[in-house]
């Protein structure tokens, strides 16, 4: 009996020694992925807007009624004489844009449009709204139903600005730090004025010129601190101003001395 519990034994060790050598030289079994669940891909908003500013325009330009179907026709099936009843005529004028968005469904979205129309050389003039339905199929954009006059609202309250606590010490010992970096970045080269390794995007070589007009760095503390600074910038006769949000960073230069350097605008 124990003879035989040794050769059953024996066997089995044997037969799992048999298994690991075949495991060394087959290499590990493969791991099989877990299947991925794929989201559907959002609504292609670039297309649908773009394709809805251009029937608006189309859909307002009253011309004449086989150029206009033919017009409108490029992304509507079969628009027919799409409302118009062919008398009198409207141009439309200048750049239209989207003033805002409804999705309805999935590919289904309604957009309404910003257009500038003109009834003639002395006819009534202005901005109107033309909220266009449109569609998403097979990936492209098209008319869903007929167009229709609406107003176009009116811009949102611009949100609160925050108070925030001034550093009137930090403030003034990095004003001129911040003003010879507008200055060198509306020139066009800002590498000498940022910190190192930080690369910030510049206006066009001798495109403008700028001109620091207000600086406040935000209460805080660490190496890295944030700051509000309004900048006159000049472009040929014109001039314009521009507040940024500016952060700095405190560098230490090869001599041993402390100095603020900028990081990033935006």
């Amino acid at each position: 009996m124990r003879t035989a519990l040794r050769v059953i034994i024996a066997g089995a060790l044997v037969l799992l020694a048999g298994l690991g050598v075949r495991s060394a030289v087959a290499g590990p079994t493969a791991t099989v992925a877990a299947p991925q669940t794929i989201e559907a891909s959002e609504p292609d908003a670039a297309a649908v807007a773009s394709t809805a500013e251009y029937v608006a325009r189309a859909w307002m330009t009253l011309d004449d009624p086989s150029s206009r179907a033919s017009r409108l026709s490029r992304a509507w099936d079969e628009p027919g004489t799409a409302g118009w009843s062919g008398e009198g005529g409207l141009e439309t004028r200048g750049s239209t844009y989207v003033v805002a968005t409804e999705v309805v469904d999935e590919d289904v979205i309604d957009v309404t449009v910003a257009v500038y129309v003109a009834g003639g050389e002395d006819g009534p003039a202005g901005w109107v709204g033309v909220l266009v339905p449109m569609q998403l199929v097979d990936g492209r954009a098209s008319v869903r139903a007929e167009p229709k006059l609406v107003g176009v609202p009116d811009p949102a309250r611009l949100p609160a600005v925050p108070l925030v606590e001034e550093d009137r010490t930090l403030t003034g010992e990095t004003r001129s730090d911040v003003d010879r970096f507008f200055t060198a970045w509306a020139s066009g080269d800002a590498t000498g004025v940022t910190a190192p390794g930080v690369e910030i995007p510049t206006p066009p070589a001798g495109l403008a010129a700028a001109e620091l007009t207000a600086w406040t760095v935000t209460a805080g503390s660490g190496d890295t601190r944030s700051g509000t600074a309004t900048v006159r910038l000049t472009i040929g006769q014109a001039t314009i101003t521009s507040t940024y949000q500016v952060e700095i960073t405190r560098v230490t230069t090869s001599d041993g001395a402390d100095r603020w350097q900028v990081t990033n605008i935006s």
